[in-house]
C-alpha cells in the first residue's frame, strides 16, 4: 500500500511500432511536469525546514553539480553519504577489439562508444527508489493519454516528417469521446484515434 500522499501521475501511450508483437497496446508513462531547477531544489529543501537558507544550498548544490561529472570524469567515484556513489562506466563500440593489440591500435577514443554516469543507491531504502519496491511508496494515478501526431511537409516532392507533436486527454475526457464518436468538436473526422 502506497505511504505517500502525493500522488505520482501516470499517463499512457499507444505503441505504434507496426512490428511490434504488442503494436496498438497501451504502456504506461510517468507524466513528468518538467525539471525542478538547482534553484528550485535549494527553495524545496529550504521550505522543509532547513536551517540552511537557500542561497547556501544554492552554492552547494552548484558546487556539486560542477564538482561530481569532473571527478567522476577523472576515475573517481563520488559517494555521498546517506544517498549513493556517482561512478563512470566505459560502453564498447560494437565488437569491441579482437585483441589487446587491436585494442592498443584502435586506442581509448575509438573503442568508446560513450562514457556513461551512474548512480548507485548505498542505503536499502534508497535502492527500493531504483526498484518494483518504489511503487509501493507511491500513489499511483492514470492521468493522460499521450497522442503523437506527425507533421509533415514537401521537401523535393515528397513528404517528410519534420515534427512530431504530443497532445495529452486526461483518461476520462478520452473515455467520454472514444464512446460517444466524439473527436473534440473539431469537424467529424473519421479517423481511428491514434
Amino acid at each position: 500500500m502506497a505511504t505517500n500522499s502525493i500522488v505520482l501521475p501516470i499517463d499512457i501511450r499507444k505503441n505504434r511500432q507496426a512490428l511490434s508483437k504488442v503494436f496498438g497496446h497501451y504502456f504506461p508513462v510517468v507524466h513528468n511536469s518538467g525539471a525542478l531547477s538547482t534553484v528550485g531544489l535549494a527553495k524545496h529543501m529550504a521550505d522543509h525546514g532547513s536551517i540552511v537558507t537557500e542561497e547556501v544550498l544554492r552554492l552547494v548544490l552548484g558546487q556539486l553539480s560542477r564538482c561530481i561529472p569532473e571527478l567522476v570524469g577523472q576515475g573517481i567515484p563520488v559517494v555521498l553519504d546517506g544517498l549513493g556513489t556517482f561512478y563512470a562506466t566505459a560502453e564498447s563500440v560494437p565488437g569491441g577489439a579482437e585483441s589487446v593489440q587491436q585494442a592498443s591500435e584502435m586506442g581509448a577514443a575509438n573503442l568508446v562508444k560513450g562514457i556513461h554516469l551512474r548512480f548507485k543507491p548505498t542505503d536499502v531504502d534508497l535502492r527500493a527508489l531504483t526498484s518494483r519496491a518504489y511503487k509501493r511508496e507511491c500513489s499511483l494515478q492514470l492521468d493522460n493519454v499521450i497522442e503523437l501526431t506527425n507533421v509533415t511537409e514537401q521537401v523535393d516532392g515528397q513528404e517528410k516528417v519534420t515534427r512530431r507533436l504530443q497532445k495529452l486527454t486526461p483518461i476520462a475526457d478520452w473515455l467520454y469521446q472514444d464512446q460517444h464518436g466524439d473527436d473534440g468538436g473539431d469537424g467529424g473526422d473519421d479517423e481511428p484515434r491514434p
